[in-house]
């Protein structure tokens, strides 16, 4: 693949990720990306594509690369390579923080002082891990520039971000949960459901809203988790779990299996009587058949609360929290991290599991009986 600017070179890393690499004789060195998920054929036309822009001298210098216009492709190559509502929260970032603080800036003038001076403005408008988070999404995308030979060096790797802050849960107590069971008949009947299956097994949102027929095992009382709705782009989708470790498996109560079995019987009449197709098998559905609106299960949980006279400022997540702080006291950590599927033992023990010097002292208690009667 030779041509005016020298040849291009492809190596498979591993299988599905190639490296190409190319001549630039303006910059007067060799460039090189990473493919990732892509086959020998379609690294070698999006090598090909790269040399013939070169040649025509439509692939832009680094000496004239804008900051935002590398943001923008870095976010728009991402498509199909992660979740939707993912890819539209980045392009909300970019439109929101990105693109207003780099105007015209080109790439090969972002120092560190900029960088610097971007994270203090996001601090004093944003939660200190809202404005890490930000950050640490702009870190990566000019890192990336950095291992295609764009710049040198990632001007965003020597600034020192705050310590997260580890946010104070609002829960329900136990009491106040049952409170609320017993007074769903003041929110709609779709999601009368959705909020008893969030109070007994702690699922988020979207895993309730996700949940078919096919994850319900009612021989072994158990609930699987392994999709969940998301809204991106104005559009409802099934979508794999939040992370790997999101997959899991929950034990439940005869109480809610006892419930969910009347349910599938009530709606299998239902279906049947108005002549109604549940194309995605899915437990919660609307009058019609379809998805129930994650927003608008936020909206009854919202309701719920209000009918119930509770005051605290509660989100629909929290009767999450709620419910894995109450087990926090029966379950081990081990058994409390897989039944929140969340990514980390530091995560369920800094979040869920407090020091309990009274349990301590009953356990010196139960180990002193084993040892010496």
């Amino acid at each position: 693949m030779a041509n005016k600017y020298g040849n291009g070179s492809m190596t498979e890393r591993t299988p599905g990720n190639w490296q190409i690499r190319w001549w630039n004789n303006t910059l007067r060195k060799h460039q090189s990306e990473t493919l990732r998920g892509v086959n020998k054929a379609e690294a070698q036309e999006i090598l090909r594509q790269k040399l013939s822009k070169l040649y025509k001298g439509e692939l832009v210098t680094t000496e004239k690369l804008k900051l935002n216009d590398v943001i923008d492709q870095y976010i728009a190559d991402k498509k199909g390579n992660i979740a939707d509502s993912t890819l539209e929260s980045y392009e909300k970032l970019s439109k929101k923080h990105f693109h207003t603080a780099f105007e015209g800036m080109l790439l090969k003038k972002f120092k560190a002082n900029d960088a610097y001076t971007f994270y203090i403005r996001l601090t004093r408008t944003l939660s200190v891990n809202s404005a890490n988070g930000v950050f640490n999404l702009l870190k990566r995308i000019v890192e990336h520039c950095v291992s295609i030979d764009l710049i040198d060096k990632n001007p965003c790797n020597n600034i020192k971000l705050l310590k997260k802050t580890r946010p104070e849960l609002q829960v329900l107590g136990a009491d106040e949960i049952t409170q609320l069971l017993t007074n769903l008949n003041s929110i709609k009947s779709h999601f009368k459901l959705p909020i008893i299956i969030g109070a007994e097994t702690g699922m988020r949102r979207a895993e309730i809203l996700g949940l078919t027929w096919d994850c319900i095992n009612f021989d072994k009382k158990t609930i699987t988790v392994k999709q969940q709705l998301v809204r991106a782009h104005k559009s409802d989708s099934m979508t794999a779990p939040k992370s790997d470790n999101s997959r899991r498996e929950i034990p439940v109560t005869d109480y809610l299996m006892d419930i969910l079995r009347e349910h599938k019987l009530h709606q299998a009449k239902y279906l049947l009587k108005n002549g109604i197709s549940n194309q995605m098998n899915l437990v919660n559905i609307n009058a019609v058949g379809g998805n129930l609106s994650l927003a608008a299960f936020s909206h009854a949980f919202k309701t719920l609360l209000k009918s119930c006279g509770v005051e605290k400022e509660l989100r629909l997540h929290d009767m999450r929290h709620s419910h894995l702080t109450i087990m926090s006291k029966i379950l081990s950590p081990a058994e409390l991290k897989n039944r929140g599927g969340h990514h980390s033992y530091q995560f369920t023990l800094e979040y869920y599991v407090q020091y309990d010097p009274k349990a301590e002292t009953d356990g010196v208690e139960r180990y002193s009986q084993l040892l010496h009667g």
